[in-house]
């Protein structure tokens, strides 16, 4: 056997052992007979090629299944802990850090509170600790990590990983790449952190089996941007500065003494709204939802109820500029924008009636707060398509 011939023996099987995982991966629970129907390939070499997965750790047999004559086939079950993946998002007062495994299901999660004043030393220290505890809480080590995804608010270079701009983190050291990589080996994805919300979506939401879906993922909160999905795949734009919508402009426009907000964040982001709750004289405790509040006083205060109007007018500006431009089959809203309900939902929506000639589903995200650490561990599983690479 030449050369040429023994390598596309060996591609083959990569090959098949990969459409076998994959399968495995929907269907859980079927038998070696089953796989054989699916894949057309004969039952010796189904059961060769399930008998090496299973001595690699990819799968294992569960049980036997019922039948009523004769010996019961064995169910297979796909391993989804064969390897894991950390995926992180950075915010204004931390890093939320998850543990996700190979159906980008979580595991479990930990969280870093990080000052202004942290030194890039002590938040990798941090980080490097807690990317530890979740894998020895999980009984894993660091041989079982496929990758860490982390999500920044900011926007990235990609393929370079740079971050060129994210106004809203302030401390020092917001780029760990370098310090993670000198503690352990595995693949280091940095990303925007509304990019990974989108693609989180995507892959929850959407019929993702359609590779040429087009959707936009809209979030609102301190910051206003977007993740575009563009024919199954994220948009970035020339200076990878795509979906950063805060800066249409929408609503007045006000001096800015730089250009760390846009003009339509400036009136409608979650910050801009605490001010003029502020202005009022009414006072958020902690964490509260500034929507939501808006959102509650609404129905007992005249002037909540025409700035909730003049937020839902000016929102659908924003989603109707958007979707002139890419015509998605979806818009999803995330953030803040989860507290409108469905009257909130619904009066967007009558708005967009009378903006755009062809309106897409608009509908809020499934994911909720998780959708950009879920997003995160799906980008490095969208890396790493063919699980077997040898």
């Amino acid at each position: 056997m030449t050369k040429k011939e023994l390598g596309n023996m060996k591609l083959m099987k990569k090959i098949n052992k990969n459409i076998i995982l994959d399968i495995l991966k929907s269907n859980e629970g079927l038998s070696r007979a089953d796989i054989s129907k699916i894949t057309k390939l004969s039952k010796p070499s189904i059961s060769s090629l399930i008998n090496e997965l299973i001595n690699e750790g990819w799968v294992f047999e569960e049980g036997r299944e019922k039948t009523q004559v004769g010996r019961r086939p064995m169910r297979l079950k796909f391993n989804s802990r064969k390897y894991v993946i950390i995926g992180a998002m950075f915010t204004n007062i931390g890093i939320d850090l998850a543990l996700g495994n190979l159906l980008g299901e979580i595991m479990s999660t930990e969280f870093i509170p990080v000052e202004d004043s942290r030194e890039e030393e002590a938040v990798a220290k941090d980080f490097r600790a807690a990317v530890s505890k979740l894998l020895e809480d999980n009984n894993l080590d660091k041989d079982n990590l496929m990758g860490i995804s982390i999500g920044i608010p900011g926007i990235i270079k990609d393929g370079h990983e740079e971050i060129m701009f994210a106004p809203e983190i302030k401390y020092k050291g917001i780029l760990l790449k370098n310090k993670i990589e000198s503690w352990i080996d595995v693949p280091i994805f940095i990303d925007n952190d509304v990019n990974l919300m989108c693609l989180g979506e995507y892959y929850n939401s959407c019929d993702n089996k359609r590779k040429d879906t087009n959707m936009a993922y809209i979030y609102f909160g301190n910051g206003i941007g977007a993740g575009l999905m563009i024919n199954g795949e994220l948009y970035r734009g020339a200076d990878q500065a795509a979906g950063e919508i805060g800066y249409m402009v929408v609503g007045n426009f006000k001096k800015r003494d730089n250009h760390e907000q846009g003009v339509f964040e400036c009136n409608y982001s979650s910050t801009a709204l605490r001010d003029f709750i502020k202005d009022k004289g009414d006072l958020l405790k902690g964490e509260y939802s500034i929507i939501k509040y808006i959102v509650e006083k609404s129905s007992e205060d005249e002037s909540y109820k025409n700035l909730l109007n003049e937020i839902y007018l000016h929102w659908s500006y924003a989603i109707a500029n958007l979707i002139s431009v890419i015509n998605p089959e979806v818009v999803i809203l995330g953030g803040e924008a989860l507290n409108i309900g469905k009257e909130g939902i619904k009066t967007i929506e009558e708005t967009l009636k009378n903006l755009v000639p062809f309106l897409p589903k608009v509908k809020f995200g499934n994911l909720g707060n998780r959708a950009g650490i879920i997003g995160s561990i799906y980008k490095v599983l969208s890396k790493n398509e063919m699980l077997i690479n040898s």
